[in-house]
């Protein structure tokens, strides 16, 4: 008796699903081909400073499709080696996005064919995908531009929702009551897409903040002050469990003249988690925080021990590295980290105290912080820390 050892064939369920998957793809395809929509029609929605009003409507009717079968291995070559049977297939006739992770298979071919042939570059080469066609290159930077746009687009419909169940009769301390904005879900809407600003949606999409959110609400909240001096998380990197070596251009020049100042420097934990440093250089206190109370304390409080002694007055046991103690609670979600160490920062330099932040509470900062962030005109945190030329890095 013969034993077929060949795959399994296609149960009848299966087959008609592939069948139901692929007469719905040719539907959306007709029905865009009668709109006159291609990837044409998402390049000229995105070519400009695209915003949510502009390009929504476009972006939303276009899909990502699964015809039923599997995604084979695609081969890249250069567009003059194809034959006359395979025509590079245009922009103008092309109504479907593959995935990201489709997107991301045929660059990695075209990458490796750029490596082996050198001078050649990229618009001279085009993907041959079994079952979709020949593309070039720009069809699928337009297919990733859409799922870059669609992700943003997203989130400012969820910040809409989102902005109408924050409770504003909230009996908040004074430092950080803020009244309602009613221009915030027209000035969301009006975000160009590919700007930093996009990126104070993280605070809605419940993904830790970005170093530019942080460096903006800081230069809000802090840079008419005087008294305290606010350090760019960009100067310290990213703290790594595992780092023996922390990257960082601070240096005893970047603190010279400081006296009276509060210094205050976020610090980022395996680009996921932020926790602090708080100096008081008046008390000589030196407070280190970590939102969730986890073993990346251990590192930070490696770096506050470092970063003393490039105070411009340090001397052996001058200063103490000890825990702030707050009465904030613990994180206890994956993403409001960055809240919190906001919060830590103004409960630090002066504020009010605030205890045990409910979730209703962090809701009413974050539309706060959203706020500073998006009248904030300047994205660039000017520095209050100098910065030298040749700095040396700080072993831990």
């Amino acid at each position: 008796m013969l034993v077929n050892l060949s795959c399994p064939k296609q149960t009848t369920r299966a087959k008609k699903a592939a069948r139901k998957k692929a007469a719905t793809v040719a539907q959306e395809d007709s029905e865009l081909y009668a709109q006159n929509l291609s990837l044409t029609s998402i390049e000229t929605a995105l070519s400009s400073e695209a915003t949510y009003v502009s390009s929504a409507a476009v972006l939303s009717k276009f899909h990502m499709v699964d015809y039923g079968f599997k995604f084979k291995t695609p081969t890249a070559r250069t567009i003059s080696s194809l034959p006359a049977t395979k025509p590079v297939i245009t922009a103008d006739s092309i109504t479907h996005i593959l995935r990201s992770d489709q997107i991301d298979t045929c660059y990695r071919k075209v990458v490796a064919l750029q490596r082996k042939l050198n001078t050649v570059s990229e618009n001279a080469l085009a993907v041959n995908i079994p079952g979709f066609g020949v593309y070039s290159t720009k069809p699928l930077r337009t297919m990733k531009a859409w799922h870059a746009a669609t992700k943003t687009n997203k989130l400012v419909e969820k910040a809409l929702t989102w902005v109408n169940t924050i409770d504003f009769t909230l009996a908040m301390p004074s430092p950080f009551k803020v009244d309602e904005h009613p221009e915030l879900i027209a000035k969301v809407k009006s975000i160009p897409l590919s700007s930093r600003k996009a990126e104070l949606l993280d605070l809605v999409g419940k993904t830790c903040l970005s170093d530019d959110n942080i460096n903006t609400v800081m230069a809000k909240l802090f840079g008419p002050r005087s008294n305290v001096m606010i350090v760019d998380p960009g100067l310290i990197g990213s703290i790594e469990n595992n780092d023996s070596l922390i990257n960082t251009s601070v240096s005893p020049e970047g603190f010279a003249g400081a006296t009276k100042e509060k210094i205050l420097i976020p610090v980022c934990c395996s680009k996921r988690h932020w926790c602090c440093i708080m100096l008081d250089l008046e008390t000589t206190d030196i407070c280190i925080y970590d939102p969730m109370g986890s073993s990346y304390i251990i590192r930070v409080r490696a770096l506050a021990e470092k970063l003393a002694t490039c105070l411009p007055d340090y001397t052996p046991r001058k200063y103490r590295v000890h825990p702030y103690q707050s009465d904030l609670g613990v994180q206890v979600d994956s993403y409001n980290c960055g809240v919190y160490v906001l919060v830590a920062f103004e409960l630090f330099a002066g504020a009010r105290i605030i205890c045990m932040l409910s979730r209703k509470e962090l809701q009413y900062l974050i539309h706060e912080y959203v706020s500073l962030v998006i009248s904030f005109n300047k994205l660039i945190l000017i520095l209050h820390v100098s910065v030298p030329q040749s700095s040396p890095q700080l072993s831990l």
